[in-house]
């Protein structure tokens, strides 16, 4: 019984020392998984710098005119929006009707507790 502890412990010491032969030269399996890691995060690495590339030449070719142009298109309904809202007076028991295509807004109210809106949009 000794004698085969004896040879299972060589055996296992001896895996240590095992090494893999690619071409002249010679690795251990550890210098192989370390090789792995490091080979996996360098690949990983350079798609993740891939990725961003990507991103930031899409936001580089962004039509900053036609933002724009929309940008001031939106305030000028905004501002449109004010000078209707105005005119509307807030009474009880009251509806207003508006095309959907009419950008709109809602508002907090101070004259009151309590406050319910329905909304209905139809087709």
């Amino acid at each position: 019984m000794t004698t085969d502890l004896g040879d299972k412990v060589a055996e296992i010491e001896g895996l240590v020392d095992k090494r893999l032969k690619l071409g002249s030269l010679r690795f251990t399996y550890t210098q192989l998984v370390g090789a792995f890691a490091l080979l996996s995060t360098i690949v990983g690495s350079l798609y993740g710098a891939f990725l961003m590339y990507q991103k930031v030449e899409g936001i580089a070719n962004l039509d900053l005119g036609a933002i724009q142009s929309a940008m001031t298109s939106t305030s000028a309904d905004v501002l449109r929006v004010e000078e209707v809202a105005k005119e509307i007076k807030c009474e009880a028991n009251s509806i207003v009707i508006f095309p959907n295509t009419l950008l709109h807004t809602g508002t907090t109210h101070t004259d009151v507790e309590f406050r319910y809106i329905l909304n209905l949009n139809y087709v």
